[in-house]
């Protein structure tokens, strides 16, 4: 559901708190950084797609293949930020997608 990714330095520890409602990183230079986890009405949405091609190879050392899918891209609170709403998929960014066997 998040990728905390800290651009100035890369983690190299994370532990989530007991009740699950933060997650904590510490990274290479010195810091700890406190994240807020998704309300689960987040974690429950799902989203329906159509997949439309699946590529049949993976890109280089990352491991990835990509997928092109058609689905409705809901708006979702910004955390800390009253009022304000952002798409929950970004066009180029990684997400995990879970395609069940029929």
């Amino acid at each position: 559901m998040r990728q905390f990714i800290w651009a100035q330095s890369p983690a190299t520890c994370g532990a989530f708190a007991p009740d699950s409602s933060f997650a904590v990183t510490g990274t290479k230079d010195n810091l700890v950084l406190v994240w807020p986890m998704p309300p689960s009405a987040e974690i429950d949405q799902k989203l329906v797609a159509h997949l439309s091609l699946i590529e049949p190879l993976l890109q280089g050392a990352s491991r990835h293949v990509r997928v092109w899918a058609a689905l409705e891209n809901p708006q979702v609170d910004v955390p800390g930020e009253p009022g304000k709403k952002a798409y929950l998929l970004t066009p180029g960014g990684t997400a995990t997608i879970v395609v069940p066997q029929q």
